[in-house]
């Protein structure tokens, strides 16, 4: 699997994610994942940010977003 990458359409919609802990959304997305027993504000952090990116995606699909 390659390295997650914002796609350009996403790109606007880059400030609205929030609750990264001062982490790139990038590097979120692409560094190992923590979990609650090891690390338990970074696995939080981590979904989160998979949350809104899921989200995105979703009103994308419905034609909420351009």
């Amino acid at each position: 699997m390659g390295k997650w990458k914002m796609p350009e359409w996403m790109e606007p919609y880059r400030g609205c994610i929030a609750n990264t802990g001062g982490n790139s959304i990038e590097r979120l997305m692409n560094g190992p994942p923590a979990t609650v027993q090891v690390n338990a504000p970074l696995a939080l952090i981590q979904m989160s940010v998979e949350a809104q990116i899921e989200m995105l995606h979703r009103l994308k699909k419905e034609g909420w977003l351009r």
